[in-house]
């Protein structure tokens, strides 16, 4: 018997190796462009608390408690600085209990710690985020804006197009949107009514029975209508709801429908080929849908 490999066990070897070391490639790209994505030589602190123990750090989910009353806001940048290094990250949102802060849908900007057995503290700091090109969007609307896949959705547009993003809050990346949890119809109105000069706007919102009525929401969809055209982007993206009740969707569908001109353009995820799989278990978006918006709109810019 030959004690050399088979030429069969070889060639199953290199593809392995290869797949592990293509992998490991496009990971450390990846790592170094969300590096390059922020102005790191501008950061400003803003406020710290020293950290009494660190119960858990994973991949998504930083658990920690603070000595003292600290401020949270999502729309910052927060590092962890410990004996061994300084952890930046930004998160999505959290859960406070006493002096315990659970921030959930963490991301890692410049890696996470190993030892969680170290003096510890909190910072919160003005981390920049770079925008380039010379048209501008804004991003309006509810949990679907502003929760779990909307940040790679800007992501795509901005970084494809070189579009730089506006609005009064951040997402999880640091990208500039005018969307929050549970906004009702009236919420987007009072936005569209004072919204900054942009080049195109997107526009995605539920209607949540909890907030009011279906006749409401209907009826504030043709005042949302004049509010953004009074502010005279070239184009606007209005993309149907997720679909929830076969019922409602049908007539929320046909009235955001009916919105559609020249310069209003109607996306809607829940027709056609792409639309099953489109909803995840929150009852929002997926995110192969937002990806799948995001390259819609990206051929009509």
């Amino acid at each position: 018997m030959s004690k050399f490999p088979s030429n069969k066990s070889m060639i199953l070897s290199l593809i392995v190796l290869l797949f592990y070391f293509n992998i490991s490639f496009f990971l450390t790209i990846d790592k170094r462009f969300a590096l390059q994505q922020y102005q790191w030589n501008q950061q400003k602190q803003l406020d710290s608390v020293s950290v009494t123990e660190v119960i858990a750090a994973t991949g998504y989910n930083l658990k920690l408690v603070v000595k003292d009353t600290f401020s949270t806001p999502s729309k910052n940048t927060y590092i962890l600085k410990g004996d061994d290094g300084m952890y930046y990250f930004r998160y999505e949102y959290l859960l406070l209990s006493n002096d315990t802060i659970d921030f959930k849908d963490v991301h890692w900007l410049k890696g996470m710690p190993n030892n969680l057995h170290q003096g510890f503290s909190l910072i919160r700091i003005d981390l920049p985020l770079k925008q380039q090109g010379h048209k501008s969007a804004i991003t309006i609307g509810d949990d679907n804006f502003c929760r779990h896949y909307d940040e790679e959705f800007r992501k795509i547009i901005a970084l494809s197009k070189e579009i730089y993003f506006k609005g009064n809050q951040k997402d999880v990346l640091g990208y500039p949107m005018a969307s929050n949890v549970n906004w009702s119809s009236q919420n987007i109105i009072n936005v569209s009514k004072n919204l900054p000069d942009v080049d195109y706007i997107i526009i995605l919102f539920s209607w949540h029975p909890h907030l009011e009525s279906l006749e409401t929401y209907l009826k504030n969809l043709s005042i949302i209508k004049k509010n953004l055209l009074q502010k005279h982007p070239q184009k606007i993206f209005w993309i149907v709801p997720p679909a929830h009740d076969q019922n409602t969707d049908t007539i929320i569908e046909q009235a955001i429908t009916r919105l559609k001109t020249p310069k209003i353009v109607v996306l809607n995820p829940n027709t056609g080929k792409e639309s099953k799989g489109i909803v995840d278990e929150n009852g929002l978006y997926s995110a192969h849908a937002m990806k799948t918006l995001a390259n819609q709109i990206l051929l009509q810019l």
